[in-house]
């Protein structure tokens, strides 16, 4: 009765574990991504102090926090960028040793300078099938966190070493 009773119980944690990180891509579809996401690496990211000391699930980060856990590794955030509902810029954010710095629309817009070099003018953020199109780079969707609704892609070359793009969907 016990072995049963453990069967079933592994079947169920297998289940919840594979519905909420998954390398099923079929449904993304018809999703837009709204976030993106650079931080150092899953490997990089545990031996770094950059951020607050404080990691929290993805889902529990406040409006400042810097530094997340998905599933179990660890990230701490350099950029988030903000899009509205057509893949463009809305918002970028910085994140220093001191806090974020927020530029949004306005003062990106008001600035040339730095309207080019936040990329505000590049191709819009999207999804295609199982690839995140990102300006230039295709990028192939390799894993699902679909309770967090972000996608793990595999990493652009044009991406400094060290670092991993996560992208959140809607």
């Amino acid at each position: 009765m016990k072995h049963k009773l453990v069967a079933v119980l592994v079947g169920i944690a297998s289940f919840l574990f594979s519905t909420c990180n998954t390398t099923d891509t079929t449904f993304l579809g018809s999703r837009q991504i709204i976030a993106k996401y650079r931080a150092l690496d899953e490997n990089r990211s545990p031996n770094h102090a950059k951020c607050s000391e404080v990691i929290v699930p993805f889902l529990e980060m406040g409006r400042y926090d810097c530094s997340f856990r998905l599933d179990h590794f660890e990230f701490d955030i350099e950029r988030k960028i903000v899009l509205d509902s057509a893949g463009y810029l809305l918002e970028e954010w910085v994140y220093l040793a001191e806090g974020p710095l927020v530029y949004d629309l306005a003062m990106i817009g008001e600035d040339e300078a730095l309207s080019v070099y936040l990329g505000a003018n590049k191709l819009p953020i999207y999804l295609d099938g199982n690839k995140v199109i990102d300006g230039l780079d295709t990028l192939k969707v390799t894993r699902v966190f679909t309770e967090q609704k972000l996608v793990w892609v595999e990493n652009s070359p044009n991406l400094l070493k060290g670092r991993r793009l996560l992208y959140q969907y809607q």
